[in-house]
């Protein structure tokens, strides 16, 4: 589990998952199987970044030769974690943002401070994040709304309060309009994590 150097600014942990990174983790990958002996049925990548400082959100970059290498070696699965949430990119996932995108992809997760009042019903304080694959094109930028046959695996950090019945923890979906929506194939895990699994990325949370 690869350790990614990170900044800590405003608030927004900001890291970088360089072409070498994913080449060293591939490698290690091949080695480690090929010691074990046994045969490699696929290979996921976890990445793990961590900052010093207060922060609330989260800046992956993958540039154009990382998302490259990742398709060429059929990676099953990226696993982007850090302190605030985990996003797991699988083969389909990393196919679209490679189809899509121009040069660099920024995944971004931005916690957002205010709710419509429906929302908030659900949600209270706890975390939600607006989520984004974010490009430049023209100048401009452009958005992988849509993962097509992909899947984007979301991990959103919440530590249960004593009051709360784990099993009434669901992942929330919050339309345009505010209204929210509750994923019943979400789960919150023993790590403290809320899991779901998405095709598009929007805004999403904790609800109760």
């Amino acid at each position: 589990k690869p350790n990614v150097p990170s900044t800590v600014k405003d608030g927004t942990l900001s890291a970088t998952i360089t072409e070498q990174m994913v080449k060293d983790a591939i490698k290690a990958a091949l080695d480690a199987a090929k010691k074990s002996g046994k045969a490699l049925d696929g290979i996921a990548l976890d990445f793990n970044v961590t900052g010093s400082g207060s922060y609330t959100n989260l800046n992956a970059t993958i540039d154009a030769g990382t998302i490259d290498r990742l398709k060429e070696a059929g990676v099953r699965f990226i696993k982007i974690g850090s302190s605030v949430l985990d996003v797991t990119l699988d083969t389909g996932a990393i196919a679209e943002i490679d189809k899509q995108s121009t040069g660099t992809a920024t995944i971004s997760a931005k916690r957002l401070a205010k709710l419509s009042d429906v929302a908030k019903k659900f949600i209270g304080n706890r975390p939600v994040f607006d989520i984004t694959v974010s490009y430049q094109k023209n100048s401009k930028t452009e958005y992988v709304s849509n993962f097509g046959k992909g899947t984007v695996t979301l991990g959103i950090a919440y530590k249960a309060t004593g009051k709360e019945n784990k099993g009434n923890l669901f992942g929330v979906y919050i339309d345009k309009n505010g209204k929210p929506q509750l994923l019943t194939n979400s789960s919150y895990d023993n790590s403290g994590r809320l899991i779901f699994s998405r095709n598009s990325l929007s805004t999403y949370g904790v609800g109760y």
